[in-house]
């Protein structure tokens, strides 16, 4: 601490600052915080997943669901229709927070995979690069 004021130098001492409201200190700790509905946070109602799927012959197809879990292992034990080949496997995940984004999302990734399929394997290829980046594959 300074003994003299540098703005003026006139030699005066430097009164130490004090606080004026004196904070206190809480006397209990504090809990961790927890939900039972963190349990299943993969089946929260508030987002919805757009994905990517590959087949065994190359068949690619796009969706959106709630719970991705269950979609792949629909897909798996080929209740889904709409499969092709066998063997699914995730090539692109997206987070949505509406079912409408996530639907209007969709359309658009089937547009793209008719008009410009290069993109979606761009798309893919990213997705694959960041997944390993993370350690997450």
């Amino acid at each position: 601490m300074y003994q003299k004021c540098l703005d003026c130098y006139v030699g005066r001492p430097v009164a130490r600052w004090e606080p004026s409201v004196v904070i206190p200190v809480p006397e209990k700790s504090y809990q961790v915080e927890y939900s039972d509905t963190w349990v299943d946070g993969h089946m929260r109602l508030d987002r919805f997943f757009v994905y990517i799927v590959e087949f065994d012959g190359g068949d690619l197809r796009v969706g959106h669901t709630k719970d991705i879990k269950k979609r792949l292992s629909e897909y798996r034990d080929d209740k889904k229709s709409s499969s092709s080949g066998g063997n699914p496997k995730l090539q692109y995940l997206q987070v949505i927070a509406t079912e409408k984004a996530a639907e209007l999302h969709e359309a658009e990734l089937k547009r793209l995979m008719e008009s410009n399929p290069d993109q979606i394997r761009l798309m893919i290829s990213q997705f694959h690069h960041h997944m390993r980046e993370f350690g997450l594959e």
